[in-house]
């Protein structure tokens, strides 16, 4: 088995809970079912314990970047949101360049299906951190979006005194991002 071979089976190993379940149902079966023969299987058997290590930690650190992006709802939903994480880490690895944006950006959509009615201005208070992460990406232009719930404006530290408001960002080529919040009073 080549370096490159040996690097991507690694990474599925570290990235696919599904893997590591079998790895540790069945090494012997995994490898066959891989293409892995001799040492390596063996190997693979040897170190299943560092692999689930190393797979724990990059589970952490990406689940630290997603809370670091949308503390507001992380806080909101309290236990909630460490649970919906591990459900969306199950289905999704980002892949590319940009990966945390990426994963931020589909833990958001993720999430955004599955608050539910009462919810609502927790999903305000999401699309407000989503629309933050966009508009930091370099190739970012334009968005303007509106926002009426109180409650959610409340959590991301507005003020009492808040009114419903259109937010718009804006970059314009090679300069710094800017946004304007348009307060509506009625």
């Amino acid at each position: 088995m080549s370096l490159a071979e040996q690097q991507r089976l690694l990474a599925r190993l570290y990235t696919d809970p599904e893997i590591r379940r079998q790895l540790d149902e069945d090494p012997a079966a995994l490898a066959a079912g891989l293409g892995v023969e001799g040492a390596t299987a063996e190997n693979l058997t040897a170190v299943a314990d560092e692999i689930d290590e190393f797979a724990q930690a990059l589970h952490r650190k990406r689940f630290g970047s997603i809370r670091k992006a949308l503390p507001a709802t992380s806080k909101a939903l309290g236990k909630r949101f460490r649970e919906a994480f591990i459900e969306h880490a199950e289905v999704f690895i980002p892949s590319g360049t940009d990966k945390i944006r990426r994963d931020i950006l589909a833990f958001e959509r993720f999430l955004d299906e599955r608050l539910t009615g009462e919810d609502v201005w927790i999903r305000e208070l999401l699309r407000w951190e989503a629309a933050w992460v966009r508009a930091n990406d370099p190739r970012f232009r334009f968005r303007m979006l509106f926002f009426r719930s109180a409650e959610a404006a409340q959590a991301r530290g507005a003020p009492e005194s808040w009114r419903p408001e259109v937010i718009v960002w804006w970059r314009l080529p090679g300069k710094r991002l800017r946004y304007r919040a348009l307060r509506w009073f009625f």
